[in-house]
């Protein structure tokens, strides 16, 4: 990694950190939205970089970034909304059921995402395209390469013809 990317990397934690959770509570407190409209706004403002990156050809290095940093006050304000008690604008759940509410959200997401990364790399694999069995294909004929490794395995003492 260059310097430049560990200056910008390290910036932008620095800025997000600092800048997103003020920015979540000058939302709710300053500018009196409270916590679920404020959560509301930097969610869809994440919602819309994800459908962004799936229909669309900004960058998605950028998309990344920005999506990177508005999970700061996303999480100060959505945090606060589960948190705070009802006099504050929250839903006084505690530390506890917030973080297992947030957690219930998180799993499904986890999974869909995994098996779909299953399916599609699955999809996608045919033979030919498949770096292992890629050598032993041929289109013209099938067992031509295949029968040159095995010749090759048998003198490398890798393997028997029965």
């Amino acid at each position: 990694m260059t310097w430049k990317a560990e200056a910008f990397y390290w910036s932008t934690i620095l800025v997000s950190n600092t800048l997103g959770t003020a920015l979540g509570e000058f939302m709710s407190d300053s500018l009196n939205f409270g916590f679920a409209v404020s959560a509301g706004i930097m969610g869809s403002l994440l919602l819309i970089c994800a459908a962004l990156t799936y229909w669309s050809k900004v960058l998605h290095v950028l998309l990344f970034w920005i999506a990177f940093v508005l999970t700061r006050p996303f999480g100060a304000t959505f945090g606060d909304l589960l948190t705070k008690s009802k006099e504050k604008g929250g839903l006084d759940l505690g530390t506890l059921q917030a973080s297992m509410l947030s957690l219930s959200f998180r799993l499904p997401l986890r999974c869909t995402h995994k098996e779909k990364k299953a399916k599609a790399l699955k999809d996608t694999t045919t033979p030919t395209e498949d770096p292992v069995n890629a050598a032993s294909v041929s289109d013209e004929n099938p067992t031509k390469n295949k029968e040159a490794d095995e010749e090759e395995d048998t003198k490398e003492g890798l393997y028997t013809k029965q």
